[in-house]
């Protein structure tokens, strides 16, 4: 039993971890869609900006690409769950972050 309490304390921490990372993720795909609203830039900075698997990571823009307008970035993550033991009971987590910024 207390192997099993630590292994969902190692799995949170990890899931704890991945948000983070989704987190600063989605700031450098703001940060970089205000200089280039490219959709292709905008993935290449998000992917750039952390170590998570580009495979699972799904990078969408939105709003009006113009000059002044402001552009919508959401970054999801499938953060799949496979500590041992625990990761077969729990489904992947779908972890999402949304930033606006201004394009320059």
């Amino acid at each position: 039993l207390l192997v099993l309490l630590t292994l969902v304390v190692v799995q949170v921490g990890v899931l704890a971890r991945d948000r983070v990372a989704v987190t600063h993720a989605a700031r450098a795909g703001a940060r970089a869609a205000a200089v280039d609203p490219s959709p292709d830039g905008v993935r290449a900075a998000v992917v750039r900006a952390t170590g998570l698997d580009p495979d699972r990571v799904r990078v969408t823009l939105g709003g009006d690409l113009s000059s002044g307008s402001l552009v919508r970035v959401r970054v999801a993550y499938s953060d799949p769950t496979d500590v041992a033991l625990i990761g077969p009971l729990v489904p992947d987590v779908v972890l999402t972050e949304v930033l606006v910024a201004k394009i320059e």
